[in-house]
C-alpha cells in the first residue's frame, strides 16, 4: 500500500499529461499490473470517456456556466465520438451555432499552443464534473441503471 501512496502522484500527473481520449490505454497498462492502483487512480482522475457516463442534463447545466470560447475548447479537445456526444448536449440556439462555427474554423487555423490550452480547459471541465459527482450532486448513467 505504501508503494501506491508513493507512486500515486506520479501516475496521476502522467495520466493528466496524456491527450484526452488516450488515457484508457495508460489505465489498461496500470490495471494489468495492479487493479487496486488502477481503481484508485480512476477515482482521482476521470478520463475523457467518462463524459459519456454523465447524464446529458448535467452537461447542459455545466455548459451554461461556460463561455462560448471555453465550451468550444472543451469540445475541440475531445476525440470525435465525444465531441458528437457533447454537441448533442448543447440546446439548439446561438451558443450551439457559435460553437459549431468555432469548431469549423479551428480545423484550419489552430496552433499547438491553442490545442494545449483547449486540453487544459477540457481537463478542468472533466475535473469539475468529477468533483460535483463526488459530493453527490448527480449520479452517473451506470449508477442509475444499477439502481433500476
Amino acid at each position: 500500500m505504501k508503494a501506491i501512496n508513493l507512486l500515486g502522484p506520479q501516475l496521476k500527473n502522467t495520466l493528466l499529461s496524456l491527450q484526452l481520449g488516450t488515457e484508457h490505454q495508460f489505465l489498461d497498462e496500470i490495471r494489468s499490473v495492479s487493479f487496486e492502483v488502477s481503481n484508485k487512480l480512476e477515482s482521482q482522475v476521470w478520463i475523457a470517456e467518462k463524459i459519456q457516463d454523465v447524464p446529458a442534463e448535467v452537461h447542459r447545466e455545466f455548459i451554461t456556466r461556460l463561455s462560448v470560447e471555453n465550451l468550444f475548447a472543451v469540445i475541440y479537445a475531445l476525440p470525435q465520438h465525444l465531441r458528437d456526444y457533447m454537441l448533442d448536449c448543447i440546446p439548439e440556439g446561438n451558443r450551439k451555432t457559435m460553437t459549431l462555427d468555432l469548431l469549423q474554423r479551428a480545423e484550419q487555423q489552430t496552433t499547438e499552443s491553442q490545442k494545449k490550452a483547449a486540453q487544459q480547459i477540457a481537463r478542468k471541465y472533466i475535473e469539475d464534473l468529477r468533483q460535483s459527482h463526488d459530493v453527490g450532486n448527480f449520479k452517473l448513467k451506470t449508477q442509475l441503471r444499477a439502481a433500476s
